[in-house]
């Protein structure tokens, strides 16, 4: 809030701020979630043309020469205001501020309104689009991290909250794994969001049973590659695997995933044997039902 409240009062562009990610989806854990503040100009907006209202839009404005000068005026304002701490403009699309009085890393993006077809037809928010500059380009990328948002609480509701509780835990084995695995945040969360309802709705007394779908889950598309890297993520921009490296990760994240099963398992049973264990695991996905 202080960042928001510091950009607008000593910018003269007229801001809006939204805030992106796992903070606002409250997938965020304990350790490795990082705040994205959107700083979004309110001065002009992007429209798609075919949409309803694309004929009473007027322009005016050079929207890359302002976005341009948005970015530069955050960086030059955020290193005058936080000099006590790391402000990293090296970025292509966003500030990075961390260390002294940040106990989060913050990541300011500057960004513009893009009016999508269907935002003009219903005005809701979730349709509405931005575009995100890349300064080493210099380009305006177009993001709908909105819809995306919308999507991932859309699918928690449906499932009684057991989406959000396993993209934190897979959050987690990713963070606690001796593996670098190469999925994101966003390409994780994506994948939860394919999981089918069933899996992910479960009794609150059996939560466990959550582990033993997720490895199922994550099993099921380690065994099916083409199937796994054709999973669109939930606002349909890319390919969730869309890089080799990200198909290795996934491998990677369902052997975490085997072996903290396993390692749970052993916690419950203290004479373990692989009949057993397969017996604890027929009774957890049956008592989730």
């Amino acid at each position: 809030d202080r960042v928001k409240s510091h950009l607008n009062s000593s910018l003269t562009t007229r801001l809006v701020f939204r805030y992106q990610g796992s903070v606002p989806l409250n997938t965020h854990i304990r350790r490795g979630s990082d705040i994205d503040l959107l700083v979004i100009h309110d001065d002009f907006f992007v429209y798609d043309t075919t949409g309803s209202k694309a004929q009473s839009y007027t322009g005016g404005f050079d929207g890359l020469a302002s976005m341009i000068k948005l970015r530069k005026d955050c960086e030059e304002s955020l290193e005058s205001r936080y000099y006590a701490a790391t402000v990293d403009i090296s970025g292509a699309k966003s500030i990075a501020l961390s260390g002294g009085s940040f106990k989060r890393k913050i990541d300011v993006v500057p960004a513009n309104w893009y009016d999508t077809y269907k935002y003009q037809q219903y005005n809701q928010e979730y349709f509405r689009d931005i575009q995100v500059l890349d300064k080493t380009v210099p380009e305006s990328v177009k993001n709908s991290p909105f819809m995306f948002m919308h999507e991932i609480n859309m699918k928690d509701l449906r499932v009684d909250g057991g989406a959000k509780k396993v993209i934190r835990m897979l959050k987690n084995v990713k963070n606690d794994s001796s593996y670098n695995i190469e999925l994101s945040t966003y390409d994780i969360t994506s994948l939860v969001w394919h999981m089918p309802d069933e899996l992910l709705t479960v009794k609150p007394y059996m939560e466990l049973s959550l582990l033993a779908n997720t490895q199922d889950y994550l099993n099921y598309l380690y065994h099916r590659e083409s199937h796994a890297k054709a999973l669109m993520t939930p606002d349909n921009s890319r390919r969730i695997l869309n890089e080799p490296a990200k198909w290795d990760g996934l491998q990677r994240l369902s052997y975490e995933i085997d072996a903290l099963s396993k390692s749970v398992y052993e916690e419950i049973v203290p004479f373990p044997s692989d009949s057993s264990f397969d017996t604890v695991r027929k009774r957890l996905l049956m008592e989730a039902v």
